[in-house]
């Protein structure tokens, strides 16, 4: 009999001294903690995404913790680093608080380049959640090389840049002078491909140089009626 109390003593010793020890053990930052006080997290696939920006969306699908969640937000690094993108070696981007669905637009991205990040929750003790880790690629900025002349406006797509010419050109990147048969001042495409790239850098500088030696003859002609008028008095 004395011995049964003996070895249940020691048990219950024993696993009080694992209980102190369990709520006392520290959570280092960006440890996913397994079991009911974490949220599982969803970051979306495929997210909206243009030349410098994309919009990253998170979703907190369970929660049956007691603890709230006092932040949410996304984690992102270049696709090019080895590392998982986490909140100790990430750009952070902090939403919000809470389990409703949140998302960022982001607008400080490079264009053509490839990134990957992971959505998070973070608990009120300190514990951080995160999602599966999602990649995506900006679109190139088509209108960095200027390809749009004579003043037009240019907007990058994913399909290359759109002109917005000036009344007095139209065509292919603005580059033609406007007429009855091409009016002035319409969206127009600028085939700015590879196989185009040479042709229409050759139109455009055939069409600067054209207008520059118009330029240049309209000076001269009115210098030279200036000249005959002075003549003439």
């Amino acid at each position: 009999m004395l011995t049964k109390l003996l070895i249940m003593y020691k048990l219950t010793f024993l696993f009080l001294l694992f209980s102190m020890y369990a709520h006392s053990q520290v959570v280092p930052i960006g440890t996913v903690i397994k079991g009911k006080r974490l949220p599982n997290i969803l970051a979306h696939d495929n997210p909206n995404t243009n030349n410098r920006s994309a919009t990253l969306n998170g979703s907190i699908k369970i929660n049956d913790s007691k603890l709230s969640i006092i932040e949410n937000g996304f984690v992102v690094l270049l696709s090019s680093d080895p590392r998982i993108p986490d909140v100790s070696n990430s750009s952070k981007y902090v939403v919000g608080a809470g389990i409703a669905d949140f998302n960022i637009t982001i607008n400080t991205f490079s264009s053509n380049t490839s990134y990957k990040y992971r959505a998070y929750a973070k608990n009120s003790k300190g514990e951080y959640a995160y999602s599966q880790l999602i990649s995506f690629t900006t679109f190139t900025d088509h209108c960095e090389i200027n390809p749009c002349k004579n003043g037009a406006s240019c907007t990058s797509y994913e399909s290359g840049p759109i002109c917005k010419c000036t009344v007095n050109f139209c065509g292919d990147c603005c580059v033609q002078l406007a007429d009855a048969s091409c009016p002035g001042g319409g969206e127009q495409v600028c085939p700015f491909g590879p196989t185009a790239s040479n042709i229409n850098i050759k139109i455009i500088q055939l069409n600067e140089s054209l207008s520059n030696k118009n330029s240049w003859y309209s000076s001269q002609a009115i210098s030279n009626q200036l000249q005959t008028s002075r003549i003439i008095k």
